[in-house]
């Protein structure tokens, strides 16, 4: 009996063809995740940041070409425009707290360590990832240099807002992430010059101020570490703009802004620890955006500003934040007069503060 002969298959036949016409095929999904967000979308989601997807390929082009690249290097520091005075003596005065920051989380974790059964052990394990960073004298300097900042900004009128973890932070603490320990602030890059004479010439103060990455506005006082620029820092970010759309040009926080006007601009103000700071019109939307479930998942942090270190995803550790409700400030919603929204600021049930805002905010 005669084997049945199967035909040769095209690619042996044709390899060049068959190319031709894989290359066609790719060609039009390239084309098709170009110009329909949806399916780029699926194909991507997991790889473009969240505030990115709702942008068309096009756009986000031009947000990944327009790159901060400001001629500071070449330009002389000019002469503020403003007078600002600055008490040292604030820094324990107006910023150093009678009662220790997050003492119900160092009374708990005094708690657990003196118990010896196995649920007290993981409880504290759990903990100890979410230890606050900064001591009360850091935090003490880092409020100060923040309430320089604002004085400065608001005095020479520049336009600034928070983003990324500090807008994360007003929204879910009204203050800096326990477990943080730096502040970040976007300005607009068309006013860098202006940013650069006044905080330049603060008396007691530094800014760190290359041309392509993110400015440290910091104390001169502080110890030298292994950077240029000391700690506790500002970190500063500068946007672009066109007539719909705005932008992060500073590389690190390119995933932290990116959308239309509307969602930005007019800034809202949000409680930040002892201020009322300039925010998105949106801020829990972008918020959202850019971390996903903020207000249920709590991790931890990626780089540690003290030390300088960038960890890598593998490393990081995150739980349900309930599992924090005792320990920290949390932020919960109730329905307010109409037209508005409270917020009630709680540790372990018990409320610390409530602020009525706009729902938009």
């Amino acid at each position: 009996m005669r084997s049945k002969r199967w035909p040769s298959l095209k690619w042996g036949r044709h390899p060049k063809h068959c190319i031709w016409k894989m290359l066609k095929l790719l060609g039009i999904i390239l084309v098709l995740m170009v110009l329909i967000i949806p399916i780029r979308n699926a194909i991507l989601q997991f790889v473009l940041p969240g505030m990115w997807l709702e942008h068309s390929s096009l756009f986000l082009l031009k947000v990944l070409l327009d790159n901060q690249r400001l001629p500071v290097s070449e330009t002389p520091l000019g002469e503020s425009p403003i007078q600002l005075k600055i008490n040292l003596d604030d820094i324990k005065s107006k910023f150093t707290s009678r009662e220790k920051a997050y003492s119900k989380y160092y009374e708990r974790v005094s708690y657990l360590k003196q118990e010896s059964d196995v649920a007290a052990s993981e409880e504290l394990t759990e903990l100890l990832k979410f230890q606050p960073m900064m001591s009360e004298y850091e935090r003490a300097v880092a409020f100060f240099t923040l309430d320089t900042f604002i004085q400065a900004c608001e005095a020479a009128n520049l336009t600034y807002f928070l983003i990324s973890g500090s807008l994360l932070g007003s929204v879910r603490h009204h203050g800096m992430i326990p477990w943080d320990d730096d502040i970040d602030i976007i300005l607009n890059a068309t006013q860098w010059h202006r940013v650069r004479n006044v905080l330049g010439n603060i008396q007691g103060f530094e800014l760190f101020s290359p041309d392509k990455v993110q400015w440290k506005f910091f104390m001169s006082s502080l110890p030298k570490g292994n950077r240029p620029f000391k700690w506790p820092n500002l970190d500063l970010f500068f946007f672009n703009e066109d007539e719909t759309h705005i932008w992060a040009q500073t590389w690190g926080a390119k995933a932290s802004l990116c959308s239309k006007k509307t969602d930005i601009f007019p800034l809202g103000r949000r409680k930040f620890e002892l201020w009322n700071m300039p925010v998105p019109r949106t801020s829990r939307a972008l918020v959202a955006a850019e971390f996903g479930e903020f207000s249920s998942a709590c991790k931890t942090a990626s780089y540690v500003h003290k030390t300088n270190v960038a960890y890598p995803s593998t490393s990081l550790f995150d739980v349900d934040c309930h599992r924090l409700h005792h320990v920290f400030p949390f932020v919960f919603l109730e329905r307010g007069k109409p037209g508005t929204v409270n917020e009630l600021r709680k540790v372990g049930g018990q409320l610390v503060e409530n602020i009525s805002l706009i729902p938009e905010v």
